[in-house]
């Protein structure tokens, strides 16, 4: 792609992170520099991700997060919804606090976090884990499941249709566990949807 056009977003960011996954750091020394030269001009050359490799200053990382969520689709107000109490939490003894993740199976983050999972204090936390992917037959995933007092395995639905599920909920906290990797679903967490309020 790069040989047909060197300036098509994002390639020097993916042919750098491919090769990493493959451990072939021959063009790192490089194409690192190549790569974060662009991105301070303001290049679409790297996903925020990947670009972790790339570089440890927070500014360009930032720089680059922001740079890739202009282009994510604009959110649009939901049109229904449940009424949403605006004083929850002075008439829940609990906060509700919900963990939403694709990554609730055989993945670092449930093996990094399910002891906190199984940790909520729950004299002062209702927990609620919600899973974007499913996966009922791992070791990591039946611990984690275990873990929160209610589970929620919504399956494929739009980010409207999610937001309007975890909006029912009436949480007082949401946890994005995704980030902007592979799975992410940053479109559900647009401020304009509000689906937490």
């Amino acid at each position: 792609m790069l040989e047909i056009d060197p300036a098509y977003p994002y390639a020097r960011g993916a042919r750098l992170h491919a090769e990493l996954q493959i451990a072939d750091w021959t063009d790192y020394p490089a194409s690192a520099p190549d790569i974060l030269a662009r991105l301070e001009r303001d290049e679409r050359v790297d996903f925020p991700f990947s670009f972790l490799a790339v570089c440890d200053s927070t500014a360009l990382q930032l720089k680059c997060a922001r740079q890739f969520a202009a282009l994510q689709p604009a959110a649009a107000p939901l049109s229904t919804g449940a009424t949403r109490s605006t004083d929850r939490g002075s008439s829940r003894e609990r906060i509700r606090i919900a963990y939403i993740s694709a990554d609730f199976l055989e993945h670092p983050t449930p093996y990094l976090m399910a002891g906190l999972f199984e940790r909520h204090d729950r004299r002062r936390f209702e927990t609620i884990g919600i899973s974007l992917r499913e996966d009922a037959e791992s070791p990591t995933a039946r611990r984690v499941q275990a873990a929160f007092e209610r589970w929620i395995a919504p399956g494929r639905r739009s980010d409207e249709d999610l937001a309007r599920v975890i909006g029912d909920l009436q949480l007082d906290i949401a946890v994005d566990l995704m980030g902007y990797t592979g799975e992410h679903r940053a479109g559900l967490f647009a401020i304009a949807r509000r689906p937490f309020r």
